[in-house]
């Protein structure tokens, strides 16, 4: 995906304002949520950007339970990167 810190970016945003969906290169997507957990994401082709879930027991759902904002970045079920309280993080390097 090019420009994928840019697309990230604005998901991000799009997800953590309450929005029902994103538009991504002319392209309109849902921004879905799991249910029981309320967690939700957006599937773009292979990539899954998917918010923490606070319920979970992990260093980062404790940090969700205080209020931090973090998305994962997923690429065929692999963790490629990670935007934390708007800060953008690339695991491939």
């Amino acid at each position: 995906m090019e420009n994928l810190k840019k697309k990230a970016l604005k998901i991000f945003k799009k997800m953590f304002s309450n929005a029902d969906q994103v538009e991504i290169d002319g392209d309109s997507y849902s921004i879905n949520t799991y249910s029981p957990s309320g967690v939700k994401h957006v599937d773009i082709g292979k990539y899954r950007f998917i918010e923490q879930n606070p319920k979970k027991d992990s260093h980062w759902a404790k940090k969700a339970q205080r209020g931090d904002e973090i998305m994962w970045i997923l690429k065929d079920w692999d963790y490629i990167g990670q935007i934390h309280n708007g800060e953008y993080k690339d695991f491939r390097k």
